[in-house]
């Protein structure tokens, strides 16, 4: 459980946040204020280089290698 948090830490670290509070969505003030006004998600989409489509072909085939 412990190694689990390592990325959020060194997150943390680099933009300098000393707390951090999770509230998990099932409890009730969360839910209660994500249904008065829920969040907008915006999805990003960029178009990858021919680089990162040669790296991602790479990978897929070593993935299929390993089965």
């Amino acid at each position: 459980m412990v190694s689990g948090f390592a990325k959020t830490e060194r997150t943390m670290r680099a933009l300098f946040l000393r707390r951090l509070h999770l509230w998990p969505r099932f409890q009730l003030d969360v839910s209660q204020e994500l249904q008065r006004e829920p969040p907008e998600v915006v999805d990003i989409r960029v178009p990858m280089s021919s680089y990162m489509v040669g790296i991602q072909k790479a990978m897929v085939k070593i993935s299929e290698f390993a089965k």
